[in-house]
């Protein structure tokens, strides 16, 4: 089994150019497509794990965010929009992942939107997270 190492900046950025539209399936994915993938929803799962200085508890329970905007580049955006859609499912998946592992609760259903900033240096994003009261939370 071949050893995994953590990716440099650089190499969680996008292809410059792809003739792919949209993701259907994922055999049509280099491994530095999927390695990319998977490093940017690893540090996303790991933004999850920050401290926060007192979490809301409903029922008893921890209540976390669970609606997310992530914001990256322009250009990254643009790269990122053949896979916007399985990328946001995939940012989810972590984020329930790692609510389910740490005991958390949500007040409705995990969403993660990727949206484009004019601010935002190529490569580089942020995440803002807030609570969103909906149909299968606690509320």
């Amino acid at each position: 089994m071949a050893d995994v190492r953590p990716l440099l900046r650089a190499e969680l950025l996008p292809p410059k150019s792809s003739a792919r539209r949209h993701l259907i399936s994922i055999a049509d994915l280099t491994r530095e497509d999927v390695e990319r993938l998977l490093a940017l929803s690893r540090t996303f799962a790991r933004s999850l794990e920050r401290d926060v200085k007192k979490l809301p508890t409903l029922r008893g329970r921890t209540v976390v965010p669970n609606s997310f905007v992530v914001m990256v580049s322009q250009e990254d955006h643009a790269a990122f929009a053949e896979i916007g859609d399985s990328l946001s499912r995939e940012l989810a998946d972590a984020a329930r992942e790692h609510a389910r592992d740490e005991g958390y609760s949500f007040l409705g259903p995990v969403e993660v939107a990727i949206e484009s900033s004019t601010t935002m240096r190529t490569g580089a994003f942020s995440i803002n997270a807030r609570l969103k009261e909906g149909q299968g939370g606690l509320g």
